[in-house]
């Protein structure tokens, strides 16, 4: 069975972690205590070694990413050993046939803020931040998202600051929301 490599929480007010650089490549050989990634937090950078003994199966942050403490972030198993679970798979290709690396996502500007936009009503937020906005009474879609993919992170709902709200006459609202 697969191990799970978790982001480490490496501090008492750590709530996430971005990865900086990983060591190994999917498909490397790990042994436990050797340097997998490095990852950096608001006050330092850190090398984190493995765990265990096995293969780099899957890497779910990759480097540049942020991550929540604890949240799975890379998979450790035998050669050849398959994931189960949510995993994206991968196409399979014949022994000895090097896996083409997957295409680059293009990463939007660091500086560009936007708003969450719920899909189905799902909003991208890690957990904390949720707890947060939840305790607080924010609108998680109000709040302006700073983290990866339009992630809500817990810096975004401390920094939020809700704007008074204005009653509406009934005529008001359906001419706002005919006008967009």
């Amino acid at each position: 069975m697969a191990t799970e490599v978790l982001m480490p929480k490496l501090g008492l007010t750590m709530t996430e972690g971005t990865i900086q650089e990983w060591k190994k490549a999917e498909g490397d050989l790990v042994t436990a205590g050797e340097i997998l990634f490095t990852v950096e937090t608001d006050k330092l950078v850190n090398e984190v070694e493995a765990e265990a003994d096995g293969v780099l199966l899957k890497i779910l942050c990759p480097a540049g990413e942020s991550a929540a403490c604890k949240a799975v972030i890379a998979y450790l198993g035998q050669p050849g050993e398959q994931i189960g679970g949510p995993v994206t798979p991968q196409p399979s290709a014949a022994v000895g046939e090097p896996v083409p690396p997957a295409a680059p996502v293009p990463k939007s500007a660091p500086s560009a803020v936007s708003k969450a936009s719920p899909h189905d009503g799902f909003v991208p937020a890690s957990p904390y931040a949720r707890r947060l906005a939840r305790e607080k009474g924010y609108p998680l879609g109000e709040i302006a998202a700073t983290g990866p993919r339009g992630m809500v992170l817990a810096r975004d709902v401390e920094g939020y600051a809700p704007g008074p709200r204005v009653k509406l006459s009934p005529m008001a609202a359906k001419l706002a929301e005919e006008m967009g």
